[in-house]
């Protein structure tokens, strides 16, 4: 949902009208137990708020693909967009990233951006720099 990431990880900033925020219900977005990010895990009556990326490339997709790593699978849910208005839309399938079944643990404490950004976004982004560095000099 960082833009700095985001755009990082995709190589390139991605234009407004390819952002639409939506919801993602029946989830909660919590750390990883020992690291700097979130995952999501099933929660009945959660909702996770998120952004949709539309008009993505295949390149886009392949460098998703290798950021997120072996511990993250592409999946098809169902998301609910977010209208200006900030009403939800008809949900409709989208692509999201899910940690696979015995990776990542989940720590018990809540995952929220702007507490991210405050604490952890300076030491993550140097790191993610690194790792994408050597990924995509491969």
């Amino acid at each position: 949902m960082d833009a700095d990431v985001r755009s990082l990880v995709i190589g390139r900033p991605l234009e407004p009208a390819q952002l639409q925020p939506a919801v993602l219900k029946h989830m909660r977005r919590v750390y990883i137990a020992g690291r700097l990010y979130p995952m999501i895990v099933p929660r009945r009556g959660a909702a996770v708020d998120g952004l949709l990326l539309t008009a993505l490339t295949d390149e886009d997709y392949a460098r998703l693909d290798a950021f997120e790593g072996a511990d993250y699978g592409r999946e098809r849910q169902s998301v609910c967009p977010l209208g200006e208005d900030g009403a939800e839309a008809e949900p409709i399938l989208a692509w999201l990233y899910r940690t696979r079944g015995v990776g990542p643990r989940p720590s018990p404490r809540e995952w929220r951006l702007e507490e991210w950004r405050k604490r952890e976004k300076p030491v993550f982004l140097r790191a993610a720099k690194e790792w994408l560095a050597e990924i995509f000099a491969k």
